[in-house]
């Protein structure tokens, strides 16, 4: 509960996967955001199923300011040691990983209930 993220970091890339992805469907469509971790490692997944499929593939190569504003501020948090990848999973599945290093907020939050905190922090090895 208590992992450290940028402010505003996913935000872009929540609104990316309707704006670009299923909001252009006729389909029902899904955004997923999973986190995880791995050691030493966040790992955040946003997904978005039920775009058109191949849309991903032929869009334009250019980046847009969002994705390039979100690879910037990684970059400047983190350095080499955060990895930020988008790709087209399946056909029509779109899903943007994150992985940062893990970092903990000193303080738990205030606004989860105890025993979550504790199964939470259990999960952290």
């Amino acid at each position: 509960w208590d992992a450290l993220v940028p402010t505003m970091i996913l935000q872009p890339i929540v609104e990316n996967a309707y704006v670009h992805g299923i909001s252009k469907s006729l389909a029902q469509g899904t955004i997923t955001i999973k986190a995880s971790i791995d050691g030493d490692t966040l790992c955040i997944s946003i997904c978005n199923a039920g775009c058109v499929p191949g849309s991903f593939e032929e869009a334009p190569r250019k980046q847009g300011v969002g994705i390039a504003n979100v690879k910037a501020r990684l970059q400047l948090h983190y350095g080499s040691r955060q990895d930020f990848t988008i790709q087209e999973v399946a056909p029509g599945d779109v899903t943007a990983v994150f992985q940062l290093p893990l970092e903990i907020d000193k303080s738990p939050s205030s606004d989860h209930a105890e025993s979550l905190y504790a199964a939470s922090s259990s999960d952290r090895g």
